[in-house]
């Protein structure tokens, strides 16, 4: 008896499935537009540049001490998300520290320990998409402006005290 798979032969090339694609097209009377004329006007132009810009800016400055403030935190950021996980599912936070060189480690007890390990990294998206979403209203960044600005100066303040 032979199997059924067997007898079957599939071809998965890119020439294949192009081909495949383009006569299903052509057999449904629908034309692939592939006029790319009005792609890029000059917002889309300044958006690149500036998304360029701000990638070589990043590349740049990353490792001096203009964004050391902003690295300390994202590890704040993402002990907190330990600590949230494990305040969640019952345990008790003994300790947050952030050291220097952006390390940290969140001191606790009880919990689940299975969410509370992945829970930084999902903490952290989580705050990521919060004030991602949060920037998408006009009214909300403006009113809530000052609180962006001066939430950070307190944890500035106590690494340098």
């Amino acid at each position: 008896m032979t199997h059924f798979f067997a007898s079957l032969s599939f071809d998965w090339s890119v020439t294949s499935v192009a081909d495949n694609v383009g006569r299903r097209l052509h057999e449904s009377g629908l034309k692939p537009h592939w006029d790319l004329g009005g792609c890029c006007e000059i917002e889309e132009i300044i958006f690149i540049c500036f998304y360029a810009a701000y990638v070589v800016a990043f590349f740049v400055l990353y490792h001096t001490t203009i964004l050391k403030p902003m690295r300390l935190l994202s590890v704040f950021v993402h002990e907190f998300g330990h600590a949230s996980a494990c305040f969640m599912t019952g345990g008790s936070i003994k300790k947050i520290e952030v050291y220097e060189n952006e390390g940290g480690v969140t001191g606790y007890t009880g919990g689940c320990r299975t969410l509370v390990i992945p829970a930084g990294y999902v903490g952290g998206a989580f705050w990521g998409g919060a004030l991602t979403v949060n920037s998408a209203y006009v009214r909300a960044t403006s009113h809530h402006r000052g609180r962006h600005l001066t939430f950070p100066l307190p944890f500035q303040v106590s690494l340098w005290l």
